[in-house]
């Protein structure tokens, strides 16, 4: 099995949380919007960005922490890596995002750089802002999959209350 079919499986089984991932990037319109509801809670608040990097060497594995503030809303992903992908595609880098504070993981395993990391001309939107609780930072753990230094650069964008 390659690793395409594989991401495919987990997909359909449901080992990514369906509440918070859209299926796919872009929807029918040149842009996304959630449901009343949810654009409704974020009355008030102010967009906010948290640019990170991190430098790994060839195959390896790092941990990225961003402290966030209490009520931070996450809605979009953006990120590159230094490295162009590898022959099979599926990016240069792989990443899992855990919120520590409720103990949870976004998927069970790592995802491929290109199901997560979206760019700025089209960003990974989240199906309904993800908000963090508490002062807990957000915890990516990332893997270089080139072989070669690959510096990947990561952009969480969301909402924050206003202060």
């Amino acid at each position: 099995m390659n690793e395409g079919q594989h991401l495919r499986e987990m997909w359909e089984a449901g080992d990514f949380l369906e509440d918070y991932w859209l299926p796919h990037r872009r929807t029918i319109s040149d842009f996304y919007l959630p449901d009343p509801f949810v654009l409704y809670s974020l009355e008030g608040k102010h967009p906010v960005w948290y640019v990170n990097s991190l430098t790994l060497a060839a195959g390896a594995t790092g941990r990225m922490r961003i402290s966030v503030d209490p009520g931070f809303a996450l809605s979009m992903i953006t990120g590159q890596s230094s490295v162009a992908s590898p022959a099979d595609g599926l990016g240069a880098a792989q990443a899992q995002i855990f919120d520590n504070a409720r103990r949870q993981r976004f998927s069970s395993r790592p995802v491929v750089s290109p199901l997560i990391f979206g760019r700025a001309s089209d960003p990974f939107i989240l199906r309904n802002p993800y908000v963090w609780t508490g002062t807990v930072p957000v915890l990516i753990t990332l893997q270089n999959r080139a072989n070669l230094q690959n510096t990947i650069y990561l952009v969480l964008h969301g909402w924050r209350d206003q202060g």
